[in-house]
């Protein structure tokens, strides 16, 4: 019987455990919208906000702080919906789209015949169906057969949404959209268009050579052609909103620079504070409930207490390894790249007397804000590397840095292969495989020795 007793309170302390995780899982924001689901379940549970109240009675209630949040609240915004019987399937309906999207920009410029119809059904269909960077991938059968018209009639609405603006939208793919660019500035672009529509890959890997042999023209000419079809638009949908709402960073941490050095703020964004309500508290304790109901509000009354613990802990812990990144990478908060120190998680966590998987928790997802942008936490932790005669350890930024800045000392028209930077990486005392190097490098959207090269 003991023993029994014994594995049931493990449980529980194991289950109360997982839940202090969770929360320190979440983001600022995943923890506002779970503090919405846990209100619109527990009675026992009273959100009221941080900011002192304004004039009397100015403290909203806890319903008063969830409509406040309703664009942000997925529970609120669904209840309040299917409520108000807004149109769409369970009380939902599709997001309005963006105004002045690309989708609305196209739209107004279809001339009458493309505007009603067949035609227009079609238009429409082609418009809405773009992707992100402006083509329409799908095959014209396929369209065809989903509205009910002729794969011709597809392609001539296809052909015409091609003439509107932006040049280059509604193409295939890209050598298409490339070449309804080069249509429209007119001229003699015929090699600008061999190479667009024949040879774009080549171009892609600045093989201008093998263009130019393959043409049959100076290399030159080749490369007048390449600084030309540089100049063109490659996404002509990118510019425009896509209409679906805009997810902007919202950091964790904030450092800022003062004369005495550094301040470091845990941003708890609108969170509110965690109470108990007063009536339903009055009524538990007023033993005026049957005690079904008293077990109920002892359960939720418990969830209550246990969620205010989970979140002090949460700021408790952000606050150390904040404090603790501004610390050991303070070189990196005075001079900015090229300064991180290598640190391991489980460097983080013996230091602050922590569990790894308590820092990797932490990290997860948190950025930090400071005066030399907002970097995600995880930036802060770094592999080493040797470096120098005296086995200097620099993290994966600065050696980064370094190759970037060779790669930028080079001979544009003789580039270094990856091997051959393996070795100017080791005249500087870092040992890193080629294999690394080419990691690092395409990390930083940097070309291989092809396309480097200068003509």
């Amino acid at each position: 019987m003991e023993q029994q007793q014994r594995q049931e309170q493990v449980q529980k302390a194991s289950q109360a455990l997982i839940q202090q995780m969770q929360v320190l899982q979440m983001t600022t924001l995943q923890l506002e919208h779970y503090l919405c689901e846990v209100y619109l379940d527990n009675p026992m549970l009273e959100l009221s906000p941080v900011e002192p109240p304004r004039g009397k009675d100015a403290r909203p209630t806890g319903e008063q702080w969830s409509a406040r949040h309703d664009e942000q609240n997925p529970f609120d915004r669904i209840n309040r919906r299917v409520e108000s019987g807004s149109p769409g399937e369970n009380g939902l309906e599709p997001p309005a789209r963006e105004q002045g999207g690309l989708s609305e920009h196209l739209i107004q410029q279809l001339d009458r015949p493309h505007s009603s119809g067949m035609k227009g059904k079609i238009c429409r269909y082609v418009v809405h169906s773009l992707n992100h960077r402006g083509y329409f991938p799908e095959p014209s059968h396929c369209a065809a057969a989903y509205l009910g018209a002729t794969e011709a009639e597809v392609e001539q609405c296809v052909a015409y949404l091609q003439t509107l603006d932006p040049p280059g939208i509604c193409a295939r793919d890209l050598s298409e959209c490339l070449r309804l660019q080069l249509e429209r500035k007119g001229g003699d672009l015929k090699l600008e268009m061999a190479i667009v529509t024949q040879h774009l890959e080549l171009l892609g890997k600045n093989q201008l050579h093998t263009i130019a042999k393959r043409l049959k023209v100076p290399v030159s000419r080749i490369v007048r052609a390449k600084e030309l079809i540089q100049t063109l638009n490659p996404s002509p949908g990118a510019g425009f909103p896509d209409g679906m709402p805009v997810d902007y960073i919202t950091p964790d941490m904030i450092v800022t620079r003062k004369d005495d050095g550094f301040l470091l703020f845990v941003n708890q964004g609108e969170l509110p504070r965690i109470q108990v309500d007063p009536r339903y508290m009055e009524l538990y304790q007023s033993g005026a409930c049957d005690e079904e109901t008293r077990r109920y509000l002892t359960g939720k009354l418990r969830q209550v207490n246990s969620l205010r613990q989970h979140l002090e802990s949460r700021g408790t812990t952000l606050e150390k390894l904040g404090r603790y990144l501004l610390e050991y990478q303070q070189e990196f908060f005075l001079r900015g790249d090229g300064f991180l120190r290598p640190l391991r998680m489980q460097d983080a966590a013996e230091a602050l007397g922590l569990s790894k998987s308590t820092i990797c928790r932490a990290v997860k997802g948190k950025f930090l804000q400071c005066p030399h942008g907002t970097f995600p936490l995880s930036h802060f932790f770094s592999k080493a590397v040797l470096a120098g005669t005296e086995n200097e350890l620099l993290a994966t930024e600065g050696v980064m840095l370094v190759l970037k800045d060779i790669i930028e000392r080079e001979d544009g028209k003789n580039p270094l292969s990856d091997q051959e930077l393996c070795a100017q990486l080791a005249l500087r005392g870092l040992d890193i495989s080629r294999r690394t190097v080419a990691k690092y490098r395409e990390r930083m959207g940097i070309p291989d020795s092809r396309g480097r090269k200068q003509f």
